[in-house]
C-alpha cells in the first residue's frame, strides 16, 4: 500500500510504500491562520452584527452614535464599544502563540449585545 506522509521539515508531502502491518498515513498537521486571514475574518464578523441590526455596513452603523434617535445611538455607541473591545482582543494575540484556528479567535470574542429599546 501507498502511503503519503506530511515531512514538516520540508512542507511536503512524500509518498512511499508502506511496511508490512503498517497502519494509516499521517495528517498533515494543522497551520496557523495568517494576520491577512484572521483580520477578513473579523472584519467580516463586525460586518454582520452590523447588517444583523439592518444597518448597511459597519461604518454606516457607527454614524448614528449622534442619532437623534435614542435607540438608534444606543445601538451604534454599544457597536462602536463592542468593535473596539473585539479589535483589542485581536491585537492582543501574541505572534508567538498563534491561535490554532480562525474558529477559535472567533469563539473567544467578547459578543455583543444589542441595546434594548
Amino acid at each position: 500500500m501507498t502511503l503519503r506522509e506530511f515531512n514538516a521539515a520540508t512542507g511536503d508531502w512524500i509518498e512511499r510504500e508502506s511496511a508490512e502491518g503498517e497502519i494509516a498515513p499521517l495528517t498533515k498537521p494543522e497551520t496557523p491562520p495568517t494576520a491577512d486571514a484572521l483580520a477578513a475574518a473579523v472584519d467580516a464578523l463586525v460586518e454582520q452584527v452590523a447588517q444583523g441590526m439592518l444597518y448597511k455596513s459597519a461604518a454606516h452603523c457607527a454614524t448614528y452614535v449622534t442619532s437623534t434617535v435614542p435607540q438608534w445611538a444606543a445601538e451604534a455607541q454599544a457597536f462602536i464599544a463592542w468593535r473596539d473591545a473585539v479589535w483589542v482582543a485581536v491585537y492582543s494575540i501574541d505572534p508567538e502563540q498563534p491561535p490554532a484556528s480562525i474558529v477559535a479567535v472567533l469563539a473567544a470574542l467578547p459578543v455583543f449585545v444589542r441595546p434594548t429599546p
